[in-house]
């Protein structure tokens, strides 16, 4: 998570990698942050494979949260039209869900990192 909120989001990818080989029954936000750390690394096809692990989402207490990551992936991409159905989703699932959210759970030291973040999901229609 450090690497992640650091901006060194391969290096993010790396010790997440070995943290799931050294612990098989790792917890669903292993996945989570690789599939961020992809994403914020601009290996788009690993995220969106990644945010949907269909035993990840299974476990999960939180599934929007990788709506979200979608929305951002699909908008970066310019696949409009699949990053409104997520965030379509992500009001389903957190209909108090807003951009005000994603800022105060922001942790990156970079502050261009969260206006990317920000940015793509206000063009998909989240406020």
């Amino acid at each position: 998570m450090t690497m992640f909120q650091a901006g060194r989001f391969e290096k993010a990818i790396a010790l997440i990698k070995k943290a799931m080989r050294l612990s098989p029954y790792y917890p669903t936000w292993y996945l989570f942050y690789l599939a961020e750390s992809y994403r914020m690394a601009g290996r788009y096809e690993e995220a969106i494979a990644t945010y949907n692990n269909k035993e990840n989402l299974s476990r999960t207490r939180n599934p929007f949260l990788y709506h979200v990551g979608l929305v951002e992936v699909y908008m970066e991409l310019g696949r409009e039209e699949k990053a409104r159905a997520h965030a379509a989703e992500v009001l389903r699932l957190n209909p108090d869900f807003s951009l005000e959210y994603v800022r105060n759970f922001n942790f990156f030291k970079d502050p261009a990192h969260l206006e990317r973040r920000l940015e793509a999901l206000r063009k998909a229609g989240l406020k």
